[in-house]
């Protein structure tokens, strides 16, 4: 399956409101004040980032309406489940999508 097919399911499950957060993303959520409606427009205008096909994972980049770059972590198989999700900073992250030092 190419990474287009790949988001597009995605992104189908995500506007179908089909999500289930991980009990780790829950816990972001609230910690980074994340919101749910934040979740589902940054997947909608997503792309992408990297492919963990062993694990039938993503990083997805996307952005909310307000502007605010995140990265979600979620499953690309069965039921849409976000793994973890933050703003993507430094160190970690020169930019939105390129890492900086680990």
């Amino acid at each position: 399956m190419s990474l287009d097919e790949k988001l597009s399911r995605v992104q189908r499950r995500a506007a179908a409101r089909n999500l289930v957060p991980s009990i780790h993303s829950g816990n972001k959520m609230r910690e980074r004040e994340i919101t749910e409606q934040e979740i589902y427009e940054a997947i909608a205008s997503g792309q992408i980032l990297e492919d963990y096909t062993a694990s039938e994972c993503c990083l997805i980049l996307g952005f909310s309406q307000a502007g605010r770059p995140l990265h979600i972590v979620c499953t690309t198989a069965g039921t849409l489940k976000i793994i973890t999700l933050y703003e993507p900073k430094p160190p970690d992250w020169i930019t939105p999508t390129e890492r900086g030092t680990l």
